[in-house]
């Protein structure tokens, strides 16, 4: 399966590859936006621990 653009690994090191990859699926996903309306359980969800 390919997902996105492929991304070059030849001689990257772990961290770089973590890293291009979060990037990638930034790219991909849309940008979050707080849904309007009330939030009925998010402060008691929030402070549960």
């Amino acid at each position: 399966m390919v997902i996105g653009r492929p991304m070059p690994s030849v001689g990257q090191d772990p961290a770089a590859l973590t890293e291009l990859a979060f990037e990638r699926m930034k790219e991909m996903l849309p940008a979050y936006s707080e849904p309007p309306g009330r939030k009925l359980l998010r402060h008691k969800l929030t402070h549960l621990f």
